[in-house]
C-alpha cells in the first residue's frame, strides 16, 4: 500500500486559487487508478496545528508528501503561519521509513531541499524561482498522471522530465534536473522546477508501485526455502544421531554409528552448498 499525504495552503492574505483544486485533481487522479494500490490523506486547508497532527498520524507510513502553497528558501505557509523546513526535516528523520519523495510546489522552495535529503528523503522536487499559481498546479497534475499511468513502469525521473515537457512545450526552457549540485546553477534556460537526489540514479528507477519479481526469482525462493528445510531436518538427525554415539558403549555399535554419522555429515555439506548457491 502507498500512502500519499497531500497538503495544501491557500492563504487567507494572499490567496492562491489553484490550491484546492490542485489537490482535488490529484486525489481523483489517485482514485481512479485500479492498477495502483494507493490510499491518500487530503487537506487544502493546512494549518500549522493540522500539518502536526498529520505528521504523527502518518509516521513511518508516508510514501509521498505533496506540499501547495506559498514557499520560500526557508519556509512554508500555512493557512495561519509560517513554519520551518528545517523543523519539519528534522521531525522526517526521526522517522524509522523516510517518505519516498517529497514534493515542494512552491515558490523558491529549492533552498530547503538540502535540509530534506540530509534528513534522509532520496528524492525531492522543488523551484528555483517565482513560479505560475496554474503552471504549478498543471505541473503538479501532470506529474502524478504520467507516474500512474504505468505505476510499475513509469520511473520517478520519467514522470518528472514528461510532465515538464508538457507544461513549458511552447517555451525555450529545459525541463530537467537530477543532481543537487544543480541547486546553484540556475539560468534564464533553466526550467523552474528540480528533482534532486543524492544519488541520480535512485528517481530513475523508482516506481509508485514496484514490479513484480520475475519468475526465476519466485524457483529459486521456492528452491532456497526447499534447501533450508532439507538442511534442517539433516541437521537434526545428525544431533540425534551424534547424541546416540556419544551415549553409546558397545564397540562394534560405535563402528557402525561412525559409518552412519559420516554419511550425515556429507549429506549436510551437499545441502549446505546448495543453500549457498541459492542465496547468492
Amino acid at each position: 500500500m502507498t500512502t500519499i499525504l497531500l497538503l495544501g495552503a491557500k492563504s487567507k492574505l494572499k490567496p492562491l486559487e489553484s490550491v484546492p483544486a490542485e489537490l482535488s485533481r490529484i486525489k481523483q487522479l489517485f482514485g481512479n487508478a485500479t492498477s495502483a494500490n494507493c490510499t491518500v490523506d487530503y487537506e487544502p486547508y493546512l494549518t500549522r496545528a493540522i500539518l502536526g497532527d498529520l505528521l504523527r498520524k502518518h509516521t513511518d507510513q508516508a510514501n509521498i508528501i505533496h506540499f501547495a502553497g506559498h514557499s520560500g528558501a526557508e519556509q512554508l505557509q500555512t493557512d495561519d503561519e509560517l513554519v520551518y523546513a528545517r523543523h519539519i526535516a528534522g521531525i522526517l528523520q526521526t522517522w524509522d521509513r523516510k517518505p519516498d519523495l517529497l514534493f515542494l510546489n512552491g515558490c523558491n522552495s529549492a533552498g530547503q531541499v538540502e535540509s530534506f535529503l540530509a534528513a534522509g528523503i532520496p528524492c525531492v522536487i522543488a523551484t528555483h524561482n517565482y513560479i505560475d499559481d496554474r503552471e504549478a498546479s498543471q505541473f503538479a497534475y501532470e506529474f502524478y498522471a504520467n507516474l500512474l499511468a504505468k505505476p510499475d513502469k513509469v520511473t520517478l525521473a520519467n514522470a518528472f522530465t514528461r510532465a515538464g515537457a508538457l507544461v513549458v512545450m511552447g517555451q525555450p526552457r529545459q525541463a530537467r534536473s537530477l543532481d543537487i549540485s544543480t541547486l546553484d546553477k540556475s539560468t534564464t534556460q533553466e526550467w523552474d522546477w528540480g528533482l534532486f537526489s543524492r544519488d541520480p540514479n535512485v528517481p530513475k528507477h523508482w516506481t509508485l508501485t514496484p514490479p513484480p519479481p520475475k519468475p526465476s526469482d519466485f524457483m529459486r525462493k521456492a528452491k532456497l526455502e526447499r534447501a533450508q528445510a532439507r538442511w534442517q531436518l539433516l541437521f537434526d538427525r545428525l544431533t540425534a544421531i551424534e547424541t546416540q554415539y556419544a551415549l553409546e558403549t558397545r564397540a562394534e555399535e560405535k563402528l557402525r554409528i561412525e559409518h552412519i554419522l559420516e554419511q550425515n555429515r556429507a549429506d549436510l555439506a551437499k545441502v549446505e552448498q546448495e543453500v549457498d548457491s541459492l542465496s547468492q
